[in-house]
C-alpha cells in the first residue's frame, strides 16, 4: 500500500465506462477521436501511466469523495485535523461502514 500523501480510491473506478486514462496531462481533452486515439485501457497501460507524474485520469460523470474511497494519507501532524473536519460535517463512518479514523492514515517516512 502506498503511503504518500494524497487521496486514494479503489482501482475499481478504472472499470468505469466513463474513465479516461492518459499517460500525460492532456488538460482534460475529450473532443473528437482524441480519447479513442490516446486513452489507456489495459492494466499494463494503467500501470505505465501511473509511473508518469504527469498522468491524467478523467471520470466524465464525476467522482464522489466517498465512492469507493480507499484511504486518505496525511502527515502525522494533520491526521487529527482531517478527522475533525469529517466529524464537524457529521461523518463518523463512510457509507460502506468503515470508521473515518480507519481511513485517515499517516504518511510513511
Amino acid at each position: 500500500m502506498k503511503r504518500r500523501r494524497g487521496i486514494y480510491w479503489k482501482a475499481d473506478h478504472l472499470k468505469r465506462m466513463d474513465a479516461i486514462v492518459y499517460d500525460v496531462d492532456n488538460y482534460g481533452r475529450t473532443t473528437g477521436d482524441f480519447v479513442l486515439q490516446n486513452r489507456r485501457s489495459t492494466i499494463a497501460e494503467f500501470k505505465a501511466a501511473a509511473r508518469n507524474s504527469a498522468n491524467e485520469t478523467i471520470f466524465k460523470d464525476g467522482l464522489s469523495l466517498f465512492d469507493k474511497l480507499d484511504r486518505i494519507v496525511v502527515e502525522q501532524r494533520d491526521r487529527q485535523k482531517v478527522i475533525d473536519v469529517f466529524r464537524r460535517h457529521g461523518y463518523q463512518t463512510l457509507p460502506d461502514g468503515r470508521r473515518i479514523e480507519d481511513i485517515i492514515v499517516v504518511e510513511a517516512p
